[in-house]
């Protein structure tokens, strides 16, 4: 099943105070070395803002990063990549439209759904708020 990496981080209400604010978020961590499906998703509240969709990779990193920007009290516009790196480097592209209500916290976390505990870890989290125009 779909499980957590590491601790979910939440990010503060009211911490998008004004249209433009936005964050930016990229994780990073490792594939085991085996033939199993894959599956990375990072999410902004219950929007998969970034994923790597199941792949068969064996070994190597990936990196997740996306960034969200408010449109509104209870919208935003993202925009994510996602890359996959051993023999082959993957980059997929991911477009959002999250309706998080901005007075309220929500959850940044990044999950993994593969065969075996392991074959997914992750490494880290780093969260960037960037006020409106930077």
């Amino acid at each position: 099943g779909e499980d957590d990496l590491l601790t979910s981080q939440t990010f503060p209400a009211n911490g998008l105070g004004t249209n433009g604010d936005s964050i930016e978020v990229e994780a990073g961590g490792t594939y085991a070395a085996n033939g199993n499906n894959k599956n990375v998703k990072c999410y902004a509240g219950s929007t998969v803002a970034a994923t790597s969709g199941a792949i068969a990779v064996s070994g190597g990193a990936w990196r997740a990063s996306y960034r969200l920007i408010r449109t509104g009290a209870a919208t935003q516009v993202g925009s994510g990549e996602f890359k996959a790196f051993n023999h082959t480097t993957q980059l997929i592209g991911t477009d959002s439209s999250p309706t998080n209500t901005l007075s309220s916290t929500f959850a940044i976390k990044c999950t993994g759904e593969a065969t075996s505990d392991n074959d997914i870890v992750m490494k880290y989290i780093h969260i960037k708020q960037c006020p409106n125009g930077a």
